[in-house]
């Protein structure tokens, strides 16, 4: 046999090696709406949404998620998504959630006895005797399957099949549709899309939660999806633990509170929620006094617009529009009491003009400096990460190079953080490190630093740890207010 002749791996040898795709930073500018609807299952928890129309159709228009959404949409520039998630605010029932089901209703005409078995709360029965020859939509077809069930409901949501136990809480239980056995009439558990092949999941039956416990399982399930969150149907003693739960989060995030307490405009009432969280000087809540009972979504929605990766794209919350939010009428004496306690208010101007003011959280600072801080946290964590997790072979050597490997990896991250406007060059007035002490400039906005490799501990070296890297980040803060001094020669 001739040879197509001899292979050239013998002369030129090549592997290809794919590089790690990079790893995405957390939602940094995701927000997560948490209300009691029971249109979100209290298996599923937490779903997104791209617009309003989409959370209209879920949830309806008369409901609390819909009126968030609403105000978080309205905001311009608009985001581009909502997370909603489920508060189990009443015990919960055991929930059958349908999967591929027959939607042609001259299938269902076709059915004059259909049939099948269900187990709910332990118990098997049949469920016979279904005509459907009438029916002109899924609806009609879900109405008489609930008709003739026993100790359970089924409806058609729009997507799907939906059975529900009457009974609630962790008691409640539900299975899988089958067959009637033995075999009576024609079987409809799979057209209802809610027998074992049709792609359906049961969800057990929940007790009732506070609004802390909710936050706390969606963000176990769901941590890094979201950042800013806000719960419009809960209460004031439930927005302290909130803002309690948000200020420890880790990851992080940053709850958005409104009230409507009128005693908020009082500056010696100690009562009110605005007095409660002012005293806890939390860094990670914002509250907004507003008629409207989700106007802080307009407030989060505005900060979760930046694009961090601009140029010039930092925000400040002081002369913020909020679309949708009736400005509110009150006095400088009112205004006064608002901004001692830190509280947010979007109002009417004497010459037209509405606006937010005064974008602080609670504990004073401003929110565009704490949302920026975790924004840039994020990205210089993500970015370190990715040096280690891309790098594959070779490793990340501990030595000088190795650690300048991580420091120019934080310095990309930094200079875009210049770029955006959040950082700017300017004066260190806090204790230094490496280079720079208190009152030395920061010409870069930023100076990073690393002892040399020689200097670590050896528990450290064993532990193939890095030397601790500092970043001196000097704010580039905003302008809020302009005093000028007019001589006039006459």
């Amino acid at each position: 046999m001739l040879s197509s002749g001899l292979p050239v791996s013998r002369y030129v040898s090549t592997a290809v090696s794919l590089t790690t795709p990079a790893v995405e930073a957390p939602a940094i500018n995701t927000g997560l709406l948490i209300g009691s609807s029971t249109a979100i299952d209290a298996g599923e928890r937490m779903r997104r949404f791209a617009n309003i129309s989409e959370v209209q159709h879920t949830f309806g228009s008369d409901s609390p998620e819909y009126n968030g959404a609403l105000i978080w949409f309205s905001q311009n520039p608009r985001p581009d998504h909502l997370m909603v998630g489920r508060w189990i605010q009443a015990p919960a029932p055991a929930s059958l959630i349908g999967g591929n089901s027959e939607r042609r209703i001259a299938e269902w005409q076709a059915i004059t006895n259909g049939s099948f078995a269900v187990t709910i709360g332990g118990t098997s029965s049949n469920v016979t005797n279904l005509n459907f020859a009438t029916v002109s939509n899924l609806n009609a077809v879900a109405e008489i399957v609930s008709n003739a069930m026993t100790g359970g409901s089924a409806r058609w949501n729009g997507e799907r099949f939906i059975f529900n136990t009457d009974a609630t809480g962790v008691a409640a239980s539900i299975g899988f549709l089958t067959p009637v056995s033995p075999a009576s009439g024609t079987d409809i558990s799979e057209m209802l899309g809610a027998g074992m092949t049709s792609h359906s999941r049961i969800v057990t039956g929940a007790p009732a939660e506070d609004a802390l416990s909710a936050l706390a399982e969606i963000d176990a399930l769901y941590s890094s999806n979201f950042y800013c969150v806000f719960f419009p149907e809960a209460g004031p003693a439930e927005q302290e633990e909130l803002a309690a739960y948000c200020e420890a989060a880790d990851p992080v995030h940053y709850l958005g509170v409104s009230t409507n307490d009128i005693n908020t405009l009082d500056p010696l009432n100690e009562t009110s929620l605005a007095y409660e969280l002012y005293q806890s000087g939390y860094h990670k809540t914002a509250l907004q006094y507003s008629r409207h009972p989700a106007a802080v979504a307009s407030y989060l929605a505005f900060f979760a617009t930046t694009f961090w990766r601009g140029t010039n794209t930092a925000k400040t919350g002081m002369y913020m529009r909020q679309p949708g939010v009736p400005p509110e009428q009150i006095s400088s004496y009112q205004a006064d009491a608002l901004q001692d306690r830190n509280v947010n208010v979007y109002v009417g101007i004497a010459n037209g003009a509405t606006m937010a003011q005064y974008g602080t959280s609670i504990s004073g600072q401003f929110t565009d400096t704490i949302w920026g801080a975790d924004a840039l946290a994020l990205d210089v964590q993500n970015a370190l990460f990715n040096v280690l997790y891309a790098s594959g072979r070779p490793k990340v050597p501990q030595t000088d190079f190795g650690v300048s490997l991580l420091i120019t990896a934080a310095n990309a991250v930094c200079g875009r953080y210049v770029l955006n406007g959040y950082l700017a060059p300017g004066v260190w007035n806090a204790p230094g490190v490496g280079n720079i002490r208190h009152g030395d400039q920061l010409p870069l906005g930023y100076y990073i630093w690393a002892p040399t490799v020689a200097l670590l501990d050896e528990s450290d070296r064993a532990a193939r740890r890095a030397p601790l890297i500092t970043i001196l980040a000097r704010c580039a803060s905003a302008i809020h207010t302009v005093n000028v001094l007019i001589n006039v020669y006459a």
